[in-house]
């Protein structure tokens, strides 16, 4: 894969997490209200169950956007970008999960897929570096 769209998908992801992630962060896309209460009866939009949810305890919704920014900060670095992709997959499968699973808006569950699918694409672009760490059948024959 041409290297420029590994540094422009490298830079989508990368603005995604800090966009999310400093929401998260400001305050702001979670219902934070302890008195929140869905619609038990079934009246009540999915979306605003899961945001109730995740918006009941601020530190959680705190947690959530460090494991937003943080892996956007180490993929700014060539040294530490790998790890960074690594961390943000399962956080990013995660997010395309539940926008699924959940019925988020179309264009919200598509970014969503897109930005965990873009994780596993720079991984892959990063394979020469996580090799060694898996072994190879080269390294068990000269033991």
């Amino acid at each position: 894969m041409p290297r420029v769209v590994i540094l422009l998908l490298r830079a989508y992801v990368v603005a995604m997490l800090f966009l999310y992630g400093g929401l998260k962060l400001a305050g702001g896309q979670f219902i934070y209200d302890e008195d929140f209460a869905w619609n038990c009866d079934g009246k009540g939009s999915l979306v605003t169950l899961v945001w109730g949810f995740f918006g009941r305890s601020k530190i959680y919704g705190m947690a959530i956007g460090l494991a937003e920014v943080i892996p956007a900060l180490l993929m700014l670095h060539s040294r530490t970008r790998t790890i960074g992709v690594l961390m943000a997959l399962p956080v990013l499968s995660n997010v395309a999960l539940m926008d699924l699973c959940y019925g988020l808006p179309v264009p919200a569950t598509t970014n969503a897929c897109l930005l965990a699918l873009g994780c596993v694409v720079l991984a892959w672009a990063d394979r020469h570096r996580l090799l060694p760490l898996l072994g190879s059948r080269n390294d068990a024959n000269t033991r």
